[in-house]
């Protein structure tokens, strides 16, 4: 399934680039 594929991906994608936030708020 691409969809789920892409689903995952853009989780994944969406839980790093939050905690690259949560890191640079931090510091």
């Amino acid at each position: 399934f691409h969809i789920y594929k892409y689903y995952m991906q853009q989780w994944v994608l969406g839980k790093f680039f939050e905690k690259i936030v949560l890191i640079n708020i931090v510091v």
